[in-house]
């Protein structure tokens, strides 16, 4: 009995030597812990939630989608056997014969409109209407969605006095933060305006803020010249509407002549290389763009350009 009660003291204590020694651990890491460090953590992510954003607002006076492919629902009114009564017999053949004449017709519609379907019933009976759309460039509807527009940027606004103290605490001109806070006023009055134009030129403005801001939040270099890199992208896709051919081309100059930097950086991995030639060479297909002052062309390689820099 007593040697059971010692091999239980014995295991009490190891237990309770590492119990002490793993709290006396988490204490030292938590004392040691960098404030500062974990704040520039912090407004790094803060700056890839505003430059994201501001980047979707921009996108949707296009109504350009980064993803290659979105799923719309609707809804399908159903029908029943009970409803149709003796009429079944007769519908299916009309059915039949009407699929037999449009046989070719359905093929060229379904391979034009880019998309698949499928119908699902609930449970309440109602049919839903799955379907894949391929988001292109040509195929994309021109009207701005204004309201949408306006809610996303009123969203941001909730989020701009937190980035606004965190900017203030790193080492970052405060002439710029309170200028950037004023030109996002200036875009609150724009879209309520719904002027395109001037709403473009407002977020080009917002956006060269971003690698001014980024140069002091993030020690990741390959993060900052792409960041530098989008700004005169930005800069040129605001101009497309006024077809003002010559900025455009100047802004295209600039961004390859910036971009240009990584293909010399020896320190970049090989999975993220390819990613990094290949928006390069697309890069330079918006300069072939600009050159025939197409604006379709240019949207689609624009495009192409943003997806392929989300996998560097």
């Amino acid at each position: 009995m007593g040697l059971i009660l010692k091999k239980y003291r014995i295991i009490a204590y190891i237990v309770l030597i590492t119990i002490i020694i793993v709290i006396s651990s988490v204490i030292y890491v938590n004392a040691n812990k960098n404030p500062e460090e974990d704040q520039k953590q912090k407004i790094s992510s803060e700056m890839e939630f505003l430059e994201s954003k501001l980047l979707d607002l921009a996108n949707m006076m296009n109504n350009i989608q980064t993803s290659k492919y979105s799923v719309t629902v609707k809804d399908v009114p159903g029908q029943t056997q009970k409803s149709e009564g003796g009429n079944t017999s007769s519908s299916q053949n009309q059915s039949s014969e009407s699929d037999n004449q449009g046989q070719s017709e359905g093929n060229n519609n379904s391979q034009s409109s880019n998309s698949q379907s499928s119908t699902e019933q609930s449970d309440s009976g109602e049919n839903k209407k799955y379907e894949l759309e391929l988001n292109g460039v040509l195929n994309e509807n021109q009207q701005i969605d204004w309201e949408n527009v306006k809610g996303e940027v009123e969203e941001l606004y909730i989020s701009i006095p937190t980035i606004t103290l965190d900017l203030y605490e790193m080492n970052i001109n405060k002439d710029e933060i309170l200028n950037f806070n004023k030109e996002y006023d200036n875009l609150i009055k724009v879209v309520k305006n719904e002027n395109k134009e001037e709403v473009l030129g407002v977020l080009n403005t917002l956006y060269s803020y971003m690698p001014k801001f980024i140069q002091n939040t993030t020690d990741d270099n390959v993060n900052k010249t792409i960041v530098e890199t989008k700004s005169y992208i930005v800069s040129a896709y605001s101009k497309l509407d006024a077809e003002n051919w010559d900025g455009i081309n100047d802004d295209i100059k600039k961004a390859i002549d910036v971009y240009s930097k990584l293909l010399t950086d020896t320190n970049i991995d090989n999975e993220k290389q390819y990613s990094l030639n290949k928006s390069y060479v697309i890069l330079n297909e918006i300069q072939n763009a600009v050159n025939i002052k197409d604006k379709s062309v240019f949207l689609i390689k624009y495009k192409n350009l943003l997806e392929e820099l989300e996998n560097v």
